[in-house]
């Protein structure tokens, strides 16, 4: 379970722990969207789904929800999400910075033992740009239970002391950035539902079959020489979209060097441009899950990008650029509403999930959302599965420690920043 209690108090804002001392608190902008009203009407998703309402009723009732879910996130320029705290801001061991000096988004990445082993066992499958974002509550909730130390879960789970329920108005938000040139186009990959994909194994972007052009927005880019090939393959130069078809961030050159810092990272730019990251680059948003603890199971929900949208196919804002170019989905169970063939929920999105393989239940293009974030646990095992339905293999079991539906802290290591030293006290590992 996320949670136990039903406290209706949403904001974002101060990382509160009463072992930090004013001058290291990192302060935060106030004024996250009222989600009640929201949040009730998710519920009453809920029950109608859970009871079996008609198909076509729950489909258009949850485009509705899914569509607002986006409006609230997404209502400000830029995101109120970008400034809250990322892994750099929370989890690396050293003082929070005073106010004044906050890292503005993007801030440097985090290296994880993790990272490391699927860089070095090449298994990244398609690598993106990534962050997770944490608002006011679960922010402090983490430091309250002392979750950013390090070896934190490691010694709850000797100690077998469980975790909390989140509070009520917790929020995590993990985006997914793609690397897009400021002098010259830039090959994107585009999921297309429509296009033949495959049933069992990856479908890593590197395999989609169409690939577009993001056209530069300057003097440059006109004249710079045409791009022809992504991963391999030939760009129809008549794809080409105009840059505000996704919402872009540009990068100064501090941050380019600080993205670049990260092995994945690195390989990404690697991949979209054929070289680093530099000033006057962009990254541009392709993808974000996001988690809402207002329910007692939370609130799942994940939005990709998806030129060319129509109202048809769950495109959301529609009258808004870029927003209209993203499509979303929307889960509050991991078995309801129930797919046209019988089957458990499906909630996937194709930047995050297409990649993972058929592991026994169907590949990540029938995975649920909340089927894999209730295994969640330390030790973090099978978090690259697919299981469709309540999963068996729940947390809960003897010798785990459930970690509230959220893998950044069931992965338990000890975080540094890209580029600096690793520190030496690192005996939180991952188990495989």
């Amino acid at each position: 379970m996320i949670r136990h209690s039903r406290v209706a108090v949403f904001a974002v804002g101060l990382l509160l722990c009463p072992t930090l001392s004013a001058a290291e608190f990192v302060p935060l902008p106030e004024g996250e969207a009222p989600f009640t009203a929201l949040i009730q009407d998710t519920a009453a998703f809920q029950s109608s789904a859970t009871t079996g309402d008609a198909a076509d009723t729950l489909r258009r009732d949850q485009r509705a929800i899914t569509r607002r879910w986006l409006q609230a996130f997404v209502e400000k320029t830029p995101p109120d999400f970008l400034s809250w705290p990322t892994e750099a801001d929370l989890f690396v061991d050293k003082p929070a910075l005073p106010g004044a000096e906050r890292r503005s988004f993007p801030g440097p990445p985090v290296i994880t033992n993790s990272e490391r082993l699927a860089i070095s066992h090449g298994g990244t499958g398609g690598p993106l740009i990534h962050f997770i974002h944490y608002n006011r509550a679960l922010a402090g909730y983490l430091r309250k239970e002392q979750l950013d130390q390090p070896n934190a879960t490691t010694n709850r789970h000797r100690e077998a002391r469980p975790l909390p329920s989140l509070p009520a108005d917790a929020v995590a938000i993990m985006t997914a950035w793609w690397p897009i040139a400021g002098d010259r186009d830039t090959p994107i990959p585009v999921w297309n539902p429509g296009q033949r994909h495959r049933s069992q194994g990856a479908n890593s972007y590197l395999n989609w079959p169409e690939i577009a052009l993001l056209s530069g927005d300057n003097e440059a880019s006109r004249n710079a020489d045409p791009v022809a090939q992504f991963a391999g393959r030939r760009i129809d130069p008549s794809r080409r979209l105009p840059p505000n078809t996704l919402y872009r961030t540009p990068l100064s050159r501090q941050q380019s060097l600080q993205l670049m810092q990260s092995p994945t990272f690195a390989m990404a730019a690697t991949i979209a441009l054929g070289r680093p990251l530099r000033e006057g680059d962009y990254l541009g948003l392709v993808g974000f899950h996001f988690m809402h603890a207002g329910l007692d199971a939370g609130i799942w929900g994940t939005f990709w990008w998806q030129p060319d949208l129509d109202r048809s196919n769950h495109g959301v804002l529609e009258e808004h650029t870029p927003w209209r170019h993203y499509r979303g989905d929307l889960t509050t169970d991991p078995i309801y509403p129930r797919e046209p063939d019988g089957g458990p929920n499906i909630c996937f999105n194709p930047w995050f999930d297409a990649v993972f393989t058929d592991s026994g239940e169907g590949n990540g293009l029938r995975a649920n959302c909340m089927s894999c974030h209730l295994r969640a646990g330390y030790p973090a095992q099978g978090a690259t599965e697919v299981t469709r339905g309540r999963p068996n293999a729940l947390p809960t079991l003897p010798g785990r420690l459930g970690t509230q539906g959220l893998w950044s802290i069931a992965h338990g290591h000890q975080r540094w920043i890209a580029g600096e030293t690793k520190p030496v006290d690192n005996r939180d590992s991952v188990s495989q």
